[in-house]
């Protein structure tokens, strides 16, 4: 597949992603933005991205843990529901986040999981297993 009909695919996806994982839209747009930039400028990159899906949230991966960036649940609460999320959204480590929002939200299996976060498949399933038993 071309790597500009895998973006077109796949950026909805991505930038929900990047959205949720940074809570702002704006920085998660910004973190996407940087990714096809940085692609744009790298062929080996662009290589990766255009190799799969599973490839592009591993540039993703990689793009956002160059940041730095600390995850917070950005603003303040608008309701009750929306405070425990967020409350329970700041007891999962950084880690753990990411790899619940790549299975629960982007329905990659735990094979695909490893490969994005760049860790063994054995330690994927111990990060999503905390995140689960906290739901009510």
């Amino acid at each position: 597949m071309a790597l500009s009909d895998l973006i077109a695919r796949q950026l909805p996806y991505v930038r929900r992603y990047a959205r949720i994982l940074t809570g702002s839209q704006s920085l998660g747009d910004g973190l996407v933005r940087e990714l096809l930039e940085a692609a744009l400028a790298d062929p080996a990159l662009r290589e990766q991205i255009s190799g799969s899906r599973v490839g592009l949230f591993a540039a993703f991966t990689k793009i956002y843990a160059s940041t730095g960036a600390e995850l917070t649940v950005a603003g303040q609460p608008t309701s009750d529901e929306d405070a425990t999320v967020a409350s329970r959204l700041e007891m999962v480590t950084p880690l753990e986040r990411q790899a619940l929002l790549l299975s629960s939200v982007e329905d990659f299996s735990t094979a695909e999981i490893a490969q994005i976060l760049d860790r063994p498949e054995t330690e994927i399933l111990p990060l999503i297993e905390p995140s689960l038993r906290m739901s009510p």
